[in-house]
């Protein structure tokens, strides 16, 4: 989003916490405001300490009209600084959802976005989940609240997915397997995919063909593998095999600066998570023509879908739903029971290679009305960005 933004809108600059992805926008400067994160309490708030700083001196030195910040940390700078012209926040997840825990740091997050967020010139909410969760919990005023999707570079997409990896990663792209693209943390549900993996497997000898290929990185990466291992899944580590292993079944990558080639030869891609606001992923995955199966965690997604909002699913009724861009499956609390609902949409789409051609017109006609040109004209108007 950063990126985009920064390609799109005239006359801006970019701050970034972190650039691991190494970003560059042409004509455009972009300043990194701290290059490593690492864990402990003192060296976090360090790390925030020096990051408001850095937002502070760039507000003075541009005095920007406008000063747009993306999630928590970012938003947390801009509120707690001054002369940047018209202060906008996009809240891109529910707050409640993504800090719940009673801990110190979840806490503190909490209480930041009730005291901060409320002194904004204008929340973005990237669904209408999101919005209302602004408004009921944290008593945002309606007319400081915006709903805006989150934007795609369909034709840099494109692109991208043309492009060779010249290593083993062009082998691994030549076989059959499903694509996730998300951080390896909670909020993912990761463990519910990987049980759904073994049994989707299993169902058939032509399901047991397929792979699993893991793009991104996160806390959870150690404890996934350990899942794998009891699962009798056979793994290949980015950050431990110098190459990549296509015997194995499930392909831990990490982080790619280019994941569409990857995306763009997968024949599903899957999203477990708990909860999400518009997941640019899935977006980025419609672009290409790509179907997904996906867990019926966010008003985002389906209004993306265009599910009407009668179409309710619970453990009790309809375990899944067809949609013209993929399946949608409803939450179970039992995981046994999730993992087998999960395999049969998995086997549902991988089998009808006609259907997968209506699937992939679908997703891109529908994608384009997310694409940046189009978005670009309501941040001109909603925002004062022009």
């Amino acid at each position: 989003m950063a990126r985009i933004m920064a390609e799109t809108i005239e006359n801006s600059s970019c701050v970034l916490f972190e650039n691991d992805a190494g970003i560059t926008v042409a004509e455009r400067r972009v300043k990194v405001a701290f290059h490593q994160y690492q864990a402990g309490i003192v060296f976090t708030i360090l790390v925030s300490i020096w990051r408001t700083t850095v937002i502070q001196w760039e507000k003075l030195r541009l005095r920007p009209s406008v000063t747009i910040s993306h999630l928590e940390g970012p938003n947390f700078a801009n509120m707690l600084t001054v002369l940047g012209g018209a202060r906008v926040l996009f809240v891109h997840n529910r707050i409640s959802q993504n800090y719940r825990k009673n801990d110190p740091r979840d806490r503190l997050k909490r209480y930041l976005c009730r005291v901060l967020y409320i002194r904004a010139d204008k929340l973005v909410a990237v669904s209408p989940g999101v919005a209302r969760e602004l408004k009921k919990l944290f008593e945002i005023p309606k007319d400081k609240i915006l709903i805006l999707p989150n934007p795609i570079d369909r034709d840099a997409i494109t692109q991208a997915a043309t492009r060779h990896y010249g290593d083993d990663r062009d082998d691994l792209t030549s076989q059959k397997y499903l694509v996730s693209v998300a951080s390896l943390t909670e909020q993912k549900n990761h463990q519910l995919m990987l049980e759904a993996y073994k049994k989707f497997i299993a169902i058939s000898l032509e399901s047991g063909q397929f792979k699993l290929v893991l793009i991104g990185d996160g806390p959870e990466r150690y404890r996934l593998k350990e899942i794998c291992r009891a699962l009798e899944l056979r793994i290949s580590d980015s950050e431990q095999d110098q190459s990549i292993n296509l015997d194995a079944q499930v392909f831990f990558l990490g982080f790619q600066n280019n994941p569409y080639r990857l995306i763009k030869r997968a024949q599903l891609l899957l999203m477990t998570s708990l909860w999400e606001g518009l997941p640019i992923a899935l977006l980025e995955a419609m672009s290409l023509g790509i179907p997904s199966v996906v867990s019926d965690c966010s008003e985002g997604i389906r209004d993306l879908w265009q599910v009407p909002p009668e179409s309710v699913m619970t453990e009790d009724t309809v375990p899944f739903l067809d949609t013209a861009f993929g399946v949608l499956l409803s939450i179970q609390s039992d995981r046994t029971v999730a993992a087998t609902y999960w395999a049969q949409a998995m086997e549902r789409l991988v089998t009808n290679p006609n259907r997968r051609w209506g699937y992939a017109r679908a997703c891109q006609t529908r994608a384009a009305e997310y694409d940046v040109q189009k978005v670009k004209q309501l941040w001109n108007q909603q925002l004062g960005c022009s």
